[in-house]
């Protein structure tokens, strides 16, 4: 069965700077100890959203699609 990733790179595609910044922003003020543990988390989102081919053509080639 071929499954069509194109709708899943799509909306990571479409995932804007601002959407990204507002996860962050939805961080409580309890959680800031973990500032440093969340900015890691959004480079790494935006990273993947702006690889995403290649994050994609790794999924695939780890599911061996």
């Amino acid at each position: 069965m071929e499954f069509d990733w194109g709708p899943i790179a799509a909306a990571w595609q479409a995932l804007s700077d601002q959407q990204i910044g507002d996860y962050e922003g939805a961080i409580p003020a309890e959680w800031g100890g973990a500032l440093p543990t969340i900015q890691n988390t959004i480079d790494r989102i935006k990273l993947a959203r702006d690889n995403i081919a290649g994050c994609v053509a790794e999924v695939q080639r780890v599911l061996k699609c």
